[in-house]
């Protein structure tokens, strides 16, 4: 079994009611939509939002997930769909009356990985970051990962929703607000204030995305030069 540093920080213990003895849980099982078994740990979260918790789980053949579990189904949500059409997650489900969501383990959180990196990280390398963050989002955009080669936008792109794996490599995470794309929002507000236009009604979701991808490679000083070099990256 794998051993993980975000199970010391969060475990469930309970009192046995015959010896008085704590019992920690340092896990438990689900059963999936196809029938897998998945061991999700106990665990410190890896990312906390407003439709649920995410941890980390893994399957009998070591495979490593990140399971995303909710109480509620989030109304006109179509994660399930956009995610499995992207092979970035299992068929959505529900299990002993929670809600569940498990995706691909893709790495670290970029915002982390930028914290722990950050004084180490050369010129050269926060540019090969912003690049490969805008071309990630122009792939979403224009189908690329889609099996069906629909175009989708993220609506909640922030460092949080970027992971780096071991090979250097960035994926998007989360699509629990996404949508197909072209088009605008119907009179209604998604993804995180700080990453939002001041003007949500007047920009398209393609424009939505773009403005977060920006202000996330501000926001933790990936480039000096992003700006003046976005367009150019979103058309290679």
């Amino acid at each position: 079994m794998l051993s993980t540093p975000w199970l010391a920080a969060k475990v469930k213990a309970y009192e046995d009611p015959e010896t008085g003895e704590k019992i920690t849980l340092t896990h438990r099982y689900l059963i999936g939509h196809e029938g897998e078994i998945f061991v999700k740990f106990n665990g410190q979260a890896l990312g906390q939002g407003i439709c649920g918790e995410v941890t980390f789980g893994q399957t009998e053949d070591s495979l490593m997930w990140a399971i995303k579990e909710s109480s509620t189904k989030p109304k006109n949500s179509q994660e399930d769909e956009i995610a499995v059409d992207l092979g970035k997650a299992k068929n959505y489900f529900k299990y002993q009356g929670k809600y569940y969501q498990i995706y691909h383990f893709l790495g670290t959180p970029l915002n982390k990985h930028l914290k722990a990196a950050k004084q180490n990280l050369t010129q050269a390398q926060q540019y090969d970051l912003a690049i490969k963050m805008a071309r990630t989002v122009y792939h979403l955009h224009t189908g690329k990962y889609s099996k069906k080669n629909i175009s989708y936008a993220h609506l909640d792109l922030k460092p949080e929703n970027f992971c780096i794996d071991d090979s250097g490599e960035l994926h998007l995470i989360d699509y629990g607000l996404s949508e197909v794309l072209p088009g605008k929002l119907n009179n209604e507000i998604k993804g995180s204030p700080a990453y939002l236009p001041f003007s949500v009604a007047e920009a398209s979701k393609e424009e939505l995305d773009i403005i977060a991808l920006l202000r996330s490679l501000y926001f933790n000083g990936t480039t000096l030069r992003a700006r003046s070099e976005q367009k150019r990256t979103l058309a290679q």
